[in-house]
Protein backbone atom coordinates (compact mmCIF):
# COMPACT_ATOMS: atom_id res chain seq x y z
CA UNK A 1 0.00 0.00 0.00
CA UNK A 2 2.59 2.33 0.45
CA UNK A 3 4.88 1.33 -2.29
CA UNK A 4 1.63 3.03 -4.61
CA UNK A 5 1.45 5.86 -2.34
CA UNK A 6 5.58 6.57 -3.04
CA UNK A 7 4.70 5.47 -6.96
CA UNK A 8 2.23 7.81 -7.20
CA UNK A 9 3.57 10.82 -5.85
CA UNK A 10 6.86 10.16 -7.77
CA UNK A 11 4.85 10.44 -10.66
CA UNK A 12 2.85 13.67 -9.85
CA UNK A 13 6.59 15.41 -8.63
CA UNK A 14 8.09 14.28 -12.68
CA UNK A 15 5.03 15.45 -14.40
CA UNK A 16 4.82 19.17 -12.37
CA UNK A 17 8.21 19.57 -12.80
CA UNK A 18 7.57 19.01 -16.66
CA UNK A 19 4.90 21.72 -16.78
CA UNK A 20 6.84 23.35 -15.10
CA UNK A 21 10.05 23.72 -17.47
CA UNK A 22 7.23 23.99 -19.89
CA UNK A 23 5.95 27.25 -18.81
CA UNK A 24 9.40 28.54 -18.39
CA UNK A 25 10.70 27.49 -21.41
CA UNK A 26 7.36 29.68 -22.77
CA UNK A 27 7.27 32.40 -20.64
CA UNK A 28 11.60 32.61 -21.80
CA UNK A 29 10.19 32.25 -25.80
CA UNK A 30 7.80 34.97 -24.48
CA UNK A 31 10.57 37.73 -22.83
CA UNK A 32 13.15 37.43 -25.91
CA UNK A 33 10.49 37.76 -28.25
CA UNK A 34 8.54 40.66 -27.07
CA UNK A 35 11.84 42.29 -24.62
CA UNK A 36 13.53 45.48 -26.65
CA UNK A 37 16.88 44.51 -25.18
CA UNK A 38 16.97 41.34 -26.78
CA UNK A 39 20.11 41.01 -29.02
CA UNK A 40 20.06 39.62 -32.36
CA UNK A 41 20.88 36.36 -33.31
CA UNK A 42 23.94 37.43 -35.23
CA UNK A 43 24.99 40.04 -32.46
CA UNK A 44 24.95 37.33 -29.82
CA UNK A 45 27.24 34.98 -32.06
CA UNK A 46 29.58 38.57 -32.60
CA UNK A 47 29.73 38.88 -28.87
CA UNK A 48 30.01 35.30 -27.95
CA UNK A 49 32.55 34.94 -30.55
CA UNK A 50 35.71 36.53 -29.01
CA UNK A 51 35.23 34.39 -25.40
CA UNK A 52 34.87 31.36 -27.33
CA UNK A 53 38.50 32.24 -29.03
CA UNK A 54 40.17 33.28 -25.74
CA UNK A 55 38.91 29.87 -24.42
CA UNK A 56 40.14 27.87 -27.92
CA UNK A 57 43.38 30.08 -27.20
CA UNK A 58 43.75 28.75 -23.52
CA UNK A 59 42.80 25.53 -24.20
CA UNK A 60 45.63 25.15 -26.49
CA UNK A 61 48.24 27.22 -24.29
CA UNK A 62 47.28 24.41 -21.74
CA UNK A 63 47.80 21.88 -23.85
CA UNK A 64 51.32 23.15 -24.67
CA UNK A 65 52.42 24.10 -21.44
CA UNK A 66 51.83 20.15 -20.81
CA UNK A 67 53.60 18.70 -23.37
CA UNK A 68 56.51 20.90 -22.56
CA UNK A 69 56.09 19.50 -18.90
CA UNK A 70 55.83 16.13 -19.83
CA UNK A 71 58.90 16.63 -21.98
CA UNK A 72 60.96 18.12 -19.38
CA UNK A 73 60.01 15.12 -17.29
CA UNK A 74 60.98 12.68 -19.46
CA UNK A 75 64.56 15.08 -19.65
CA UNK A 76 64.64 15.50 -15.85
CA UNK A 77 62.60 14.26 -13.46
CA UNK A 78 60.69 17.57 -11.17
CA UNK A 79 61.77 18.64 -7.84
CA UNK A 80 65.78 17.72 -8.79
CA UNK A 81 68.63 19.61 -9.29
CA UNK A 82 70.64 18.64 -12.69
CA UNK A 83 71.95 15.82 -12.97
CA UNK A 84 76.00 15.95 -13.39
CA UNK A 85 78.00 14.96 -15.66
CA UNK A 86 79.33 11.04 -15.27
CA UNK A 87 83.27 10.54 -15.26
CA UNK A 88 82.81 8.70 -18.37
CA UNK A 89 81.39 11.54 -20.02
CA UNK A 90 84.00 13.87 -18.53
CA UNK A 91 86.45 12.04 -19.91
CA UNK A 92 84.47 11.93 -23.47
CA UNK A 93 84.44 15.90 -23.27
CA UNK A 94 88.22 16.38 -22.42
CA UNK A 95 89.08 13.93 -24.83
CA UNK A 96 87.18 15.63 -27.93
CA UNK A 97 88.51 19.10 -26.56
CA UNK A 98 91.83 18.17 -26.54
CA UNK A 99 91.42 16.77 -30.32
CA UNK A 100 90.15 19.79 -31.16
CA UNK A 101 93.29 21.42 -29.92
CA UNK A 102 95.38 18.82 -31.83
CA UNK A 103 93.87 19.91 -34.83
CA UNK A 104 94.28 23.38 -34.32
CA UNK A 105 97.81 23.46 -33.09
CA UNK A 106 98.51 21.48 -36.59
CA UNK A 107 96.81 23.28 -38.35
CA UNK A 108 98.45 26.54 -37.35
CA UNK A 109 101.58 24.96 -37.45
CA UNK A 110 100.99 23.89 -40.55
CA UNK A 111 99.71 27.39 -41.91
CA UNK A 112 103.01 28.73 -40.48
CA UNK A 113 105.01 26.28 -42.57
CA UNK A 114 103.39 26.93 -45.75
CA UNK A 115 103.77 31.06 -45.00
CA UNK A 116 107.48 30.67 -44.27
CA UNK A 117 107.89 28.29 -47.87
CA UNK A 118 105.54 31.26 -49.57
CA UNK A 119 107.39 34.25 -48.12
CA UNK A 120 110.93 32.76 -49.07
CA UNK A 121 109.25 31.80 -52.83
CA UNK A 122 108.26 35.65 -52.69
CA UNK A 123 111.69 36.71 -52.01
CA UNK A 124 113.20 34.74 -54.85
CA UNK A 125 110.96 36.05 -57.22
CA UNK A 126 111.39 39.63 -56.17
CA UNK A 127 115.18 39.01 -56.58
CA UNK A 128 115.33 37.29 -59.54
CA UNK A 129 113.28 39.99 -61.13
CA UNK A 130 115.16 42.69 -59.61
CA UNK A 131 118.30 40.98 -61.36
CA UNK A 132 116.96 40.46 -64.55
CA UNK A 133 115.84 44.13 -65.04
CA UNK A 134 119.30 45.49 -64.07
CA UNK A 135 120.60 42.94 -66.99
CA UNK A 136 118.45 43.86 -69.27
CA UNK A 137 119.39 48.08 -68.30
CA UNK A 138 123.30 47.17 -68.69
CA UNK A 139 122.53 45.14 -71.52
CA UNK A 140 120.81 48.00 -73.13
CA UNK A 141 123.59 50.31 -71.93
CA UNK A 142 126.01 48.12 -73.86
CA UNK A 143 124.48 47.95 -76.85
CA UNK A 144 124.11 52.12 -76.92
CA UNK A 145 128.31 52.60 -75.87
CA UNK A 146 129.01 49.75 -78.86
CA UNK A 147 126.62 51.65 -81.28
CA UNK A 148 128.12 55.25 -79.97
CA UNK A 149 131.95 53.85 -80.71
CA UNK A 150 130.77 52.52 -83.53
CA UNK A 151 130.03 55.86 -84.97
CA UNK A 152 132.74 57.36 -83.16
CA UNK A 153 135.19 54.71 -85.26
CA UNK A 154 133.10 55.75 -88.53
CA UNK A 155 133.87 59.35 -88.01
CA UNK A 156 137.71 58.69 -87.87
CA UNK A 157 137.86 56.14 -90.06
CA UNK A 158 136.61 58.67 -92.52
CA UNK A 159 138.79 61.64 -91.57
CA UNK A 160 141.81 59.13 -92.11
CA UNK A 161 140.48 58.26 -95.70
CA UNK A 162 140.20 61.77 -96.34
CA UNK A 163 144.04 62.55 -94.95
CA UNK A 164 145.32 59.75 -97.11
CA UNK A 165 143.53 60.21 -100.35
CA UNK A 166 144.69 64.14 -99.97
CA UNK A 167 148.23 62.74 -99.12
CA UNK A 168 148.01 60.10 -102.41
CA UNK A 169 146.26 62.52 -104.73
CA UNK A 170 149.16 64.60 -105.71
CA UNK A 171 151.23 61.47 -106.62
CA UNK A 172 148.82 60.08 -108.55
CA UNK A 173 148.03 63.04 -110.21
CA UNK A 174 152.04 63.93 -111.23
CA UNK A 175 151.89 60.28 -112.54
CA UNK A 176 148.53 60.16 -114.30
CA UNK A 177 150.08 64.18 -116.10
CA UNK A 178 153.03 61.99 -117.22
CA UNK A 179 151.34 59.33 -119.15
CA UNK A 180 149.63 61.91 -120.80
CA UNK A 181 152.80 63.15 -123.05
CA UNK A 182 152.25 62.52 -126.22
CA UNK A 183 156.05 61.00 -127.44
CA UNK A 184 155.54 58.92 -124.02
CA UNK A 185 156.84 55.23 -125.23
CA UNK A 186 154.71 52.36 -124.29
CA UNK A 187 157.25 50.64 -121.67
CA UNK A 188 156.92 54.59 -119.70
CA UNK A 189 153.58 54.52 -120.60
CA UNK A 190 153.45 50.94 -119.00
CA UNK A 191 155.61 51.62 -116.18
CA UNK A 192 153.63 55.17 -115.40
CA UNK A 193 150.14 53.11 -115.47
CA UNK A 194 151.86 50.34 -112.98
CA UNK A 195 153.39 52.93 -110.61
CA UNK A 196 148.97 54.33 -110.22
CA UNK A 197 148.21 51.02 -109.72
CA UNK A 198 150.65 50.76 -106.92
CA UNK A 199 150.04 53.37 -105.47
CA UNK A 200 145.80 53.44 -105.56
CA UNK A 201 146.44 49.43 -104.06
CA UNK A 202 149.05 51.15 -100.98
CA UNK A 203 145.89 53.85 -100.47
CA UNK A 204 143.24 51.05 -100.09
CA UNK A 205 145.88 48.84 -97.96
CA UNK A 206 145.93 51.47 -95.72
CA UNK A 207 142.39 52.84 -95.58
CA UNK A 208 141.83 48.45 -94.85
CA UNK A 209 143.92 48.11 -92.30
CA UNK A 210 142.96 51.06 -90.89
CA UNK A 211 139.28 49.66 -90.71
CA UNK A 212 140.23 46.50 -89.26
CA UNK A 213 142.12 48.11 -86.34
CA UNK A 214 139.34 50.10 -85.35
CA UNK A 215 136.75 46.92 -85.54
CA UNK A 216 139.57 45.38 -83.15
CA UNK A 217 139.71 47.82 -80.82
CA UNK A 218 135.02 47.95 -81.12
CA UNK A 219 135.92 44.02 -80.10
CA UNK A 220 138.26 44.94 -77.13
CA UNK A 221 135.97 47.80 -75.88
CA UNK A 222 133.14 45.71 -76.15
CA UNK A 223 134.31 42.47 -74.67
CA UNK A 224 136.23 45.05 -71.63
CA UNK A 225 132.83 46.59 -71.18
CA UNK A 226 130.60 43.20 -70.85
CA UNK A 227 133.38 42.07 -68.14
CA UNK A 228 132.52 45.06 -66.19
CA UNK A 229 128.87 44.58 -66.35
CA UNK A 230 129.33 40.96 -65.36
CA UNK A 231 131.35 42.11 -62.37
CA UNK A 232 129.16 44.62 -61.59
CA UNK A 233 125.89 42.12 -62.04
CA UNK A 234 127.84 39.36 -59.94
CA UNK A 235 127.91 41.53 -56.84
CA UNK A 236 124.86 43.63 -57.66
CA UNK A 237 123.02 39.63 -57.06
CA UNK A 238 125.07 38.89 -53.81
CA UNK A 239 123.45 42.76 -52.64
CA UNK A 240 120.55 41.13 -53.12
CA UNK A 241 120.58 38.07 -51.81
CA UNK A 242 122.05 39.47 -48.70
CA UNK A 243 119.47 42.04 -48.39
CA UNK A 244 116.68 39.33 -49.14
CA UNK A 245 118.37 36.62 -46.68
CA UNK A 246 118.06 39.55 -44.02
CA UNK A 247 114.15 40.19 -45.34
CA UNK A 248 113.69 36.47 -44.71
CA UNK A 249 115.23 36.21 -41.55
CA UNK A 250 113.35 39.21 -40.05
CA UNK A 251 110.11 37.84 -41.67
CA UNK A 252 110.15 34.19 -40.52
CA UNK A 253 111.03 35.70 -37.09
CA UNK A 254 108.28 37.95 -37.15
CA UNK A 255 106.10 34.72 -38.08
CA UNK A 256 107.26 32.25 -35.38
CA UNK A 257 106.87 34.92 -32.50
CA UNK A 258 103.21 35.86 -33.66
CA UNK A 259 102.81 31.93 -33.56
CA UNK A 260 104.78 31.93 -30.28
CA UNK A 261 102.73 34.26 -29.09
CA UNK A 262 99.68 32.56 -29.59
CA UNK A 263 100.96 29.62 -27.99
CA UNK A 264 101.67 31.69 -24.58
CA UNK A 265 97.94 32.76 -24.56
CA UNK A 266 96.25 29.73 -25.09
CA UNK A 267 96.80 27.49 -21.87
CA UNK A 268 95.39 24.77 -22.94
CA UNK A 269 97.08 24.17 -26.25
CA UNK A 270 100.62 24.44 -23.74
CA UNK A 271 98.94 21.78 -21.55
CA UNK A 272 98.51 20.28 -24.13
CA UNK A 273 102.40 20.16 -25.65
CA UNK A 274 103.35 19.09 -22.16
CA UNK A 275 101.68 16.26 -22.09
CA UNK A 276 102.77 15.06 -25.57
CA UNK A 277 106.33 15.95 -24.35
CA UNK A 278 105.77 14.08 -21.39
CA UNK A 279 104.22 10.74 -23.84
CA UNK A 280 107.55 11.17 -25.74
CA UNK A 281 109.56 10.29 -22.31
CA UNK A 282 107.15 7.95 -21.48
CA UNK A 283 107.34 5.69 -24.55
Amino acid sequence: MNKQKIGALMISFFIFMFLLLCLGGVLLWLAQRYSPLAPDPTEREIVLLPDLKWRAYDRLRGEVQDLVGQFRWQMEKPGREPAALTFGEQGLLAEEGKEALRIELAERQALLTEEIKLRRRLIDLEINSRLQQRKNHTAYLLKKAEEERRQQQATELADFQRQKEKEYSIKLAALRFKMEIPDLTSADRSRLAAEVAALEEELAALIEDQSETFQQELAQYVAAQQQAALVELEAYRRQLEAEGNARFDREQRELEEEFNAWLQRNEAVQALLTESIKEKVIF
